[in-house]
């Protein structure tokens, strides 16, 4: 599921983890795709800009918390490989404040972007789990 709209990523990573043959006219992943739904799934609540589920970019849009409205957030995912690998992801947080009404870069939050990855190497994790139960 892909965040709270309903939209199925079921479709998208088909019925088990395995590329699909693109001859066939199926997609074929190049991230591993326990990775790819865990970091959708966990950034799920921020507005979604571009993904790229074969070279396994995600990037938002800005998002501002209602409890903290002169900073916002963008954040940049990339599936690397795969494999479920605790180096196969990586994200990038930017930070921007709001100044006399103008949005100006402040700096890149490497301690969020570290808690970011290891909610996405967790899930991640889980569904592989999960997926060999059935």
């Amino acid at each position: 599921m892909f965040g709270k709209s309903g939209f199925s990523v079921g479709g998208i990573l088909g019925d088990n983890d395995q590329e699909k043959n693109t001859s066939t006219g199926m997609i074929a992943m190049s991230v591993n795709p326990f990775l790819w739904r865990a970091a959708l799934e966990t950034i799920d609540f921020m507005p979604l800009n571009s993904a790229d589920q074969v070279g396994g970019t995600i990037i938002t849009d800005w998002y501002v918390n209602k409890n903290i409205k002169n900073k916002r957030i963008k954040i940049m995912a990339y599936i690397k490989t795969s494999e479920l690998r605790s180096d196969g992801v990586s994200v990038k947080v930017h930070v921007q404040k709001l100044e006399s009404g103008v949005w100006t870069d402040t700096y890149t939050d490497k301690k969020l972007a570290s808690q970011i990855e290891n909610n996405i190497l967790n899930e991640a994790r889980n569904y592989r789990i999960n997926s060999s139960n059935k």
